[in-house]
């Protein structure tokens, strides 16, 4: 039997409420998750040394006046790394332009996983020289295969093909891995209010 012209304007109205209720709040939702980070930090701490654009050695772990966001790729990548280097651009831009926040010093460390092609120049010209905040490393072959495994961030054995999780990690003063964004598409707000929290509750 057929439902009658009533029952379904009921319907039809039911139908409409749950569209306008439900729309906004699985695009909240999206936008929501899109944003969070969604990996657990890592145990323990990390440190590791790291070559400059001429050739100096430093130790993470020789920064302890604030923050370091650390990034892996590689210059012919055309996915995830420069997404990652403009987030990093951005940012950093927030940054500057916010320095009523008093928040500590940050930085941003890139790390090449193709030293035999990434040549310090280049490094340079993409990296280092966007601002004093930006710093490109090469990582000794056996070095960086120790962090690439620690942080879980090496996809892929091929020699040829470097592939890599393109993962953002954030490590704190104390060198602990306070944040791993996995998401490519972070709101740079978020981003900025996420780093406050963390400050905040580091007291």
């Amino acid at each position: 039997m057929g439902i009658s012209r009533q029952q379904h304007r009921i319907v039809l109205g039911a139908f409409l409420l749950l569209v306008i209720g439900f729309v906004p709040a699985a695009l909240w939702l999206g936008q929501w998750a899109a944003l969070s980070w969604d990996k657990p930090p890592l145990s323990g701490s990390l440190d590791f040394q790291w070559f400059d654009t001429t050739n100096q050695a430093h130790n993470l772990s020789a920064w302890e006046d604030g923050y370091t966001y650390l990034f892996f790729g590689f210059f012919s990548c055309s996915q995830i790394c420069p997404v990652r280097t403009h987030q990093m651009q951005t940012l950093e831009r927030s940054l500057a332009q916010n320095t009523e926040l008093n928040l500590p010093p940050v930085r941003f460390l890139f790390i090449t996983i193709d030293p035999g092609t990434d040549t310090p120049k280049m490094r340079y010209e993409m990296i280092d020289s966007l601002s004093d905040r930006f710093f490109s490393a090469r990582l000794e072959p056996r070095e960086l295969s120790r962090i690439q495994h620690r942080l879980r961030e090496k996809v892929s054995t091929l020699p040829t093909i470097p592939r890599h999780a393109g993962n953002l990690y954030l490590v704190g003063p104390d060198q602990s891995i306070k944040r791993i964004y996995s998401r490519t598409n972070i709101d740079n707000q978020w981003l900025l209010n996420d780093l406050q929290k963390i400050v905040i509750s580091a007291g």
